[in-house]
């Protein structure tokens, strides 16, 4: 979150369709009313907290009032590593009611902050 990333695509535009490697490595990178594709690479900043070879995309999409947003991380060195990601969208909204996440959550447990004290609940089915 700290490091610049570079922009790969930003485009407001229907008709086209991404070219570039991540499109031809199956990534489906279809342009939508409005999209923007960006890329972290290691480099000396970033093998200074963490030594592996990466290569991290981040692909946001606003189509009509849906916000689409993706992010895939590559491993570029010849060894196996594992990771993780701790993602801090810091998306704003005027109603946190209004909002939601859609995803393969079912059996998962997450903080209702929707609910005063925020609790525990367990995701019944994919949303």
């Amino acid at each position: 979150r700290n490091m610049d990333w570079k922009v790969l695509r930003d485009e407001n535009d229907s008709s086209n369709v991404a070219t570039d490697k991540a499109a031809s490595d199956g990534d489906n990178l279809l342009s939508s009313q409005y999209s923007c594709v960006l890329e972290l690479t290691d480099n000396e900043e970033s093998r200074n907290v963490w030594p592996h070879k990466f290569c991290c995309r981040c692909r946001v999409m606003l189509e009509g009032d849906k916000l689409s947003w993706n992010l895939s991380v590559q491993n570029t060195s010849d060894v196996t590593y594992e990771f993780t990601c701790g993602i801090h969208s810091y998306f704003s909204t005027g109603d946190i009611r209004n909002s939601y996440v859609n995803g393969p959550f079912q059996g998962c447990t997450k903080l209702d902050r929707k609910l005063d004290p925020p609790e525990p609940v367990t995701v019944d089915a994919n949303i």
